[in-house]
């Protein structure tokens, strides 16, 4: 004969004691899986904790349907509220626990995104300090000229205080222009080509169109690795530019820098120029 484990046929006297179900479908987890979502520890990670949850609510609404009024007092009737409001309240736990485990999660993986992202830009700014640097090295008289890429920490949003705290104590800046710009990007490359290569070997035998052909060449290329290093984020940038005079050990070096806010990093990707001749 077969044996139905769920909805046996119990004899009279035994189910007045026992009270008999009223649920139309076999239990969803077994009585194993049912205790181990009760024993089930706070921590872990997200698909046990709501493997755990998912459990215990099958299990909940199962009972309830399983619940026969007419047996109230019977055995099986109080088994059933007990085991309700224990996995209720289990449920309540596990869920509160699965939302610090969530958050903890997603903050580790912003982190962690977040990481790869500055490692992905440091790598992008790097070539293009050295294709700056290498052009600033042609230009003018020997070490007259040098410009690189660099990333600066954001301060408050404030790109002087940020240029303060990124040079050290001992060495005093000061800025004579700060101007700020929305719409940038032909700004930034018509003040790329003025500033670049404008004095090749140190002289002035250049022929001035074709300086001026090599110099926006050069502007459009380095717009071209701008875009690539910001392309990730899709926020409006601003860019600041600023005039500066830094001061060590009474040597005066002036210098352009032209910033602009990364969002997401707490950045800012700067460009600098020095040379003794900018005014």
């Amino acid at each position: 004969c077969s044996l139905n484990l769920f909805h046996r046929q119990l004899p009279a006297s035994m189910e007045s004691r026992s009270g008999g179900g009223s649920a139309s479908t076999p239990r969803p987890h077994s009585h194993g899986a049912e205790n181990a979502a009760l024993g089930f520890p706070s921590g872990g990670n997200c698909d046990d904790l709501n493997h755990a949850i998912k459990v215990l609510e099958d299990m909940i609404a199962w009972r309830k349907s399983d619940l026969n009024l007419a047996h109230v007092g019977t055995q099986t009737y109080v088994d059933h509220q007990k085991r309700i409001k224990l996995s209720r309240s289990k449920s309540k736990g596990l869920k509160k626990n699965a939302t610090v485990v969530g958050i903890a999660s997603l903050i580790v993986s912003l982190k962690c995104r977040c990481k790869k992202m500055t490692y992905d830009i440091e790598k992008r700014i790097s070539y293009l300090s050295g294709y700056l640097n290498g052009l600033q090295d042609l230009n003018g008289h020997i070490r007259e000229f040098f410009a690189d890429a660099l990333l600066i920490a954001d301060k408050n949003s404030d790109p002087e205080l940020s240029l303060k705290e990124f040079y050290s104590q001992r060495i005093e800046i000061s800025f004579s222009e700060n101007v700020s710009v929305d719409n940038w990007d032909a700004y930034l490359e018509k003040e790329l080509a003025e500033i670049l290569v404008s004095k090749p070997f140190g002289s002035n035998l250049m022929d001035i169109t074709d300086l001026k052909n090599r110099q926006e060449y050069c502007a459009f290329r380095i717009m071209d690795q701008i875009e690539s290093i910001l392309e990730s984020y899709e926020e409006k940038k601003t860019l600041f530019r600023l005039k500066s005079l830094i001061k060590e050990n009474d040597v005066e070096t002036k210098i352009v820098f032209y910033l602009i806010q990364i969002p997401g990093i707490f950045q800012y990707f700067a460009l600098r120029f020095f040379s003794s001749n900018y005014t």
